[in-house]
C-alpha cells in the first residue's frame, strides 16, 4: 500500500489513517452522511480535528490485493461488481463526487463475514487529482480472476474491458455476463447429474434384453478390437437406452429462448413506458389549459374592476366639482351685488373654478393611473413566484420577500428550522434581483454551511438558483423551484 493512507494498530484494531492540511480541506457532512445512511459498504470513518486526520476503521476486512485467484469465482467476481455498482450508485444519487472514493485495489476490501466489498470515501478536492479511475480498479480486479478467454464469455469480458469502462452501466454488464456463465455451467453440472437417474430407471430391463446388449457388446469388439471383458469393464459408459427421445436444450437454444423472454420483457417495459409518456403529456396539457383558464379570469376580473372603478371616479368627480361650484358661488354672493355683478362674479368664479377643478381631475387621473400600474405590477409578481419545498416533511414554502432568512432564530428568520441542532441561527439568505430578475443564495457563514447539487458554497458568496436545483443547509434538504 502506497504513503496516501497509513496502516495504524490501536489494540484490537486496525486503522487507515489520512493526514490532511487544514480543516477546510475535507468535507465532514459527507463522511457524517455515509456513517450515518446505515448502508453496508462504507468503511465508518472519525475525523480527529486535533491531529488532523480522518481514521477508517477496517478492523476484519480483506484487502483485495490479498485475494487468490481460487477465492475469485466467477459468482463471487459477479456479486462484488454489483455491490460497488450498488454503492457508486448511492453516491451519484446522493449527490457524493465518485472521485472522492479510492478505486484502487490496495483500498477495495471485502467482508470475510458478509463477501460484500468495503469502500474507502475520502471528501476532499486533493483526492481528485490522485487519478483513481474505475477502468483501472476493474482491470487490476481481473487480474485475480482466471477464465477462459477463448470461450464465448470469456470474449464477452475481454471485449467489454477492451472497449474500457466508461460508466457504471459498463460496470453492471460485466456483473451480468459473469452471472450467465456462472448459470451456464450449473445448468451443465444439473444435466450431467440426471443421466444416472435416468440410468436406474432402466436397470430393470436390463435382463429382458441381454441378447440386444450381446450384440452391441459384440459390434463394439469388432469395431475397436477389445476383448469382451474390456467391454463389460467399459460398460458403465455405454447407454443402455436410447437418449434420442430425451432432448436437452442446447446453448444456442437456451440463448434464442433468453433472448424471446428478454424481448417480451422490453416489450413489456416500452409499453409501460409509452403509458407513463402519454400520462405525463396529458397531465402536462391539463396544467396548462388550467394556467390558461385562471390567466383569462385574472384579466376578465381586472378589466371589470378597472371599469367599475373608472366609472365611480367620474361620478365621484362630477358631483363633489358641482357641489364645490355651488358653495364657491353662492359664498362670494353677496346681497350688496347688484344682478349684473352677481352675473359677472358667477362667471368669473365658474371659470376660476373649472380651472381648478380641471388641475384636481388631472392629479386625481394621474394617481388612479399609477395605483393602476401598481395593481399590474402586483399581478405579474403573483403570476410569476419561487418556493422551495422541504424534502424532509414535503412542506411548501413560499419565497415571498426579496431577502429571505432562513435559520433556527425566531426573531429574525422568515422560515425556522427546529430541533435541528446542525442549523445555525442564520444559516442562509435567499435574494432575488430585479435587475436580473434572477434568485441567488447566499451561505451566512453557517457551521454546517450550505451545499448547492452536492457542492459546498463559499460563504458569503451568491450563487445564482436555477429551477430544480438541490440545496442541502448542513442535513436538511430542500428543492428550488421557479414557476
Amino acid at each position: 500500500m502506497n504513503q496516501l493512507l497509513q496502516m495504524q494498530s490501536e489494540g484490537k484494531r486496525e486503522l487507515l489513517v489520512y493526514h490532511y492540511q487544514k480543516i477546510q480541506d475535507v468535507d465532514e457532512v459527507i463522511l457524517q452522511l455515509l456513517n450515518e445512511a446505515g448502508l453496508d459498504g462504507f468503511i465508518k470513518s472519525s475525523v480527529d480535528k486535533s491531529t488532523l486526520v480522518i481514521n477508517y476503521d477496517i478492523t476484519g476486512y480483506k484487502k483485495w490485493a490479498d485475494m487468490t485467484a481460487e477465492n475469485t469465482t466467477a459468482d463471487h467476481m459477479a456479486s462484488v461488481l454489483e455491490d460497488l455498482y450498488r454503492l457508486l450508485a448511492y453516491l451519484e444519487d446522493s449527490f457524493i463526487d465518485i472521485e472522492y472514493v479510492l478505486l484502487d485495489t490496495d483500498y477495495l476490501f471485502i467482508n470475510p463475514d458478509t463477501g460484500k466489498v468495503q469502500l474507502v470515501v475520502i471528501p476532499c478536492q486533493s483526492i481528485v487529482n490522485e487519478g483513481y479511475t474505475l477502468e483501472d480498479c476493474v482491470n487490476k480486479m481481473f487480474e485475480k480472476f482466471s477464465y477462459d478467454q477463448n470461450g464465448d464469455i470469456g470474449r464477452q469480458i475481454c471485449e467489454k474491458l477492451n472497449s474500457g469502462i466508461r460508466s457504471l452501466r459498463d460496470l453492471k454488464e460485466i456483473a451480468e455476463i459473469l452471472l450467465s456463465s456462472d448459470n451456464e455451467v450449473k445448468n451443465t453440472t444439473d444435466s450431467k447429474a440426471i443421466l444416472p437417474e435416468l440410468t436406474e430407471q432402466f436397470e430393470g430391463t436390463r435382463d429382458s434384453e441381454n441378447s440386444l446388449i450381446f450384440d452391441e457388446k459384440s459390434e463394439i469388439e469388432n469395431e475397436i478390437g477389445t476383448p469382451a471383458e474390456s467391454v463389460e469393464e467399459q460398460e458403465t459408459d455405454v447407454p443402455l437406452f436410447d437418449f434420442k427421445e430425451y432432448k436437452f436444450m442446447s446453448d444456442e437454444e437456451n440463448a434464442a429462448e433468453k433472448k424471446t423472454k428478454l424481448s417480451d420483457e422490453t416489450a413489456i417495459l416500452e409499453e409501460i413506458a409509452k403509458d407513463a409518456e402519454m400520462a405525463k403529456q396529458n397531465e402536462a396539457d391539463l396544467s396548462s389549459d388550467a394556467e390558461f383558464m385562471r390567466q383569462q379570469l385574472r384579466a376578465d376580473i381586472r378589466r371589470d374592476l378597472e371599469e367599475e372603478l373608472r366609472e365611480k371616479a367620474k361620478q365621484d368627480i362630477r358631483s363633489e366639482s358641482e357641489n364645490k361650484l355651488r358653495e364657491k358661488i353662492w359664498a362670494e354672493l353677496s346681497d350688496t351685488f347688484t344682478q349684473n355683478m352677481r352675473h359677472d362674479i358667477e362667471n368669473e368664479l365658474r371659470e376660476k373654478i373649472r380651472k381648478e377643478l380641471e388641475e384636481e381631475y388631472a392629479e386625481k387621473a394621474k394617481a388612479l393611473e399609477a395605483e393602476k400600474n401598481k395593481e399590474e405590477t402586483k399581478q405579474e409578481a403573483d403570476e410569476k413566484s419561487s418556493y422551495l419545498i422541504r424534502k424532509k416533511t414535503g412542506e411548501i414554502i413560499q419565497l415571498n420577500k426579496q431577502t429571505f432568512i432562513i435559520g433556527k432564530l425566531d426573531t429574525c428568520c422568515d422560515y425556522v428550522i427546529r430541533g435541528n441542532n446542525a442549523i445555525s441561527r442564520l444559516h442562509a439568505v435567499i435574494k432575488y434581483r430585479e435587475d436580473s430578475d434572477s434568485y441567488f443564495i447566499v451561505d451566512c457563514n453557517s457551521t454546517n454551511h450550505t451545499y448547492l447539487n452536492g457542492r459546498r458554497i463559499e460563504a458569503e458568496q451568491p450563487v445564482e438558483l436555477k429551477d430544480g436545483m438541490h440545496i442541502h443547509l448542513a442535513l436538511e434538504e430542500f428543492i428550488f423551484q421557479l414557476t
